[in-house]
């Protein structure tokens, strides 16, 4: 079965790509991935200053649920975020997040998480305001409980009809490398390709694009491999109805 998170991540774009915009929705409907096919009904509630999602899902394998949570104070620059997963097995999975805006236009964040193996981890990232080439820095720590490590820094540049990231990664193991990422959004849909190469100068490649209808969202995945090889899937999102509430 394919894993949940990738399966919402993508149901969550019928109602924000396709979906009609509402402060109550309800969307229904059904997808079809290479390893798994089922249902699904997703509300969104949208107020000031906050967003709440909450998606279930059936299929073979039996029923999960994903929510979230978003809240933004604007007077005191903070906010916060929840979200949690619950697998068709059971198995669940949360992370917390809080921000804070700086003096300078810099932006702090702080969280925690459990995945679904039960493993803690924490995150910490500081992002700069946006300097005179329209270009921000990010720096980001990861650490898990069982002592693995991920050190992120990233230059991220907004577009026109998009976004360029390009950085360096190095893990507590002693691994490092660099990375690109692109989005373009494109008439009908989302294009994004990323790379990642390591310090023995091997490249991996992930190629996604989302294709829009009026009633769903194919998604079409290429990985290249590091010896050119390549491997592609298809999923396909269909919504069934959207209703305001």
């Amino acid at each position: 079965m394919q894993k949940p998170l990738v399966v919402i991540a993508v149901l969550g774009m019928l109602t924000g790509i396709i979906g009609a915009r509402a402060e109550e929705q309800t969307t229904e409907g059904s997808y079809h991935t290479p390893r798994s096919q089922g249902t699904y009904q997703k509300r969104v509630d949208r107020h000031q200053g906050s967003i709440t999602k909450s998606t279930n899902w059936h299929n073979e394998k039996g029923s999960g649920n994903i929510s979230s949570s978003k809240k933004w104070d604007r007077r005191n620059g903070a906010g916060q975020s929840e979200h949690a997963v619950t697998s068709a097995d059971g198995r669940t999975a949360q992370q917390h997040r809080e921000v804070q805006r700086n003096a300078d236009g810099s932006y702090t964040t702080s969280g925690d998480g459990t995945d679904f193996n039960q493993r803690n981890s924490t995150v910490n990232r500081h992002t700069s305001a946006v300097n005179d080439d329209g270009v921000q820095s990010v720096h980001t720590v990861r650490k898990r409980d069982d002592g693995k490590s991920l050190n992120t820094d990233a230059n991220i540049k907004r577009t026109d009809n998009g976004l360029n990231a390009n950085g360096t990664y190095q893990t507590g193991e002693g691994k490092s490398g660099t990375f690109e990422s692109q989005s373009i959004n494109t008439d009908t849909g989302q294009e994004i390709s990323q790379t990642i190469t390591d310090a023995q100068g091997k490249t991996v490649r992930r190629d996604v694009k989302y294709t829009k209808s009026d009633n769903g969202v194919e998604r079409d995945v290429t990985y290249t491999g590091p010896d050119g090889e390549t491997r592609s899937r298809s999923s396909d999102y269909n919504r069934d109805s959207n209703t305001p509430n």
